[in-house]
């Protein structure tokens, strides 16, 4: 894909990050540092440089790398990373964020204990989590039941990450979270829970494979206010590192 899918893609995301820029009340960013973990195809480092941050992007993929250098212009700061096993220093930065990063680790915490450890004193760390509830997943989670048994020996069965897929979202997900969870999780990793909300609205299965990207736009721009809380798609978080 070219640079101009990203660059159309990226405008018509502009409500997700108006909605971004007021929960993060970041309009202005001049002078923070910032490094976008799981960048993908850069549309927060653009966010955050265009509010005058300095802001560095990884990711595991290749391709994603690439994908991002289109948007930004094949920039020097982003480059190929493993979130568990980040090589910058102790202290560097002024805020880590990641958006839908954690449910691809399979040992999360590592991740964590490396978002800790490259925080500034008193830095922030934003993260972006898919909701265990979410109307795309929920009629399905008794299907997890079953994965969570048997696994071992349904992913020798051809429609494994078809059914894995139903029930999370995605079939690289190794879990989702609930409010509950996520929040355990960063207390007990040293991170203290300024600000949490629920956002957006993902479809469930077959529809969210058969609907263009233009009709779940809609959906998730104008119908998701209209949803509970509880059955949004995704956790949006603000947590401040502990002083130990």
């Amino acid at each position: 894909m070219d640079a101009s899918f990203f660059e159309n893609r990226y405008c018509e995301i502009e409500y997700k990050l108006k909605k971004l820029e007021k929960f993060f009340n970041c309009k202005d960013l001049r002078n923070k540092k910032i490094i976008d973990v799981g960048c993908w195809w850069g549309w927060f480092i653009r966010f955050a440089r265009e509010r005058g941050a300095t802001v560095e992007g990884f990711d595991y993929a290749e391709k994603n790398i690439e994908d991002a250098k289109k948007l930004l212009k094949n920039d020097e700061l982003i480059f190929q990373g493993d979130a568990n096993n980040i090589n910058k220093n102790n202290d560097e930065y002024d805020i880590v964020f990641c958006s839908h990063v954690i449910e691809h680790l399979e040992k999360e915490e590592l991740f964590l204990k490396e978002a800790y450890r490259i925080l500034k004193q008193n830095g922030e760390f934003w993260i972006i989590v898919p909701n265990d509830n979410s109307f795309s997943v929920f009629f399905y989670k008794w299907c997890r039941m079953i994965l969570n048994g048997c696994e071992k020996y349904l992913k020798k069965i051809k429609r494994y990450y078809w059914l894995k897929s139903i029930c999370y979202g995605d079939d690289s997900h190794f879990r989702e979270y609930s409010k509950k969870k996520i929040l355990k999780l960063l207390s007990k990793n040293q991170f203290e829970v300024k600000k949490i909300i629920s956002n957006g609205m993902d479809l469930p299965y077959p529809l969210k494979n058969r609907l263009s990207y233009k009709l779940k736009i809609f959906f998730d721009k104008h119908i998701s206010r209209y949803t509970p809380g509880f059955f949004r798609a995704e956790w949006i978080i603000i947590a401040k590192k502990k002083l130990r």
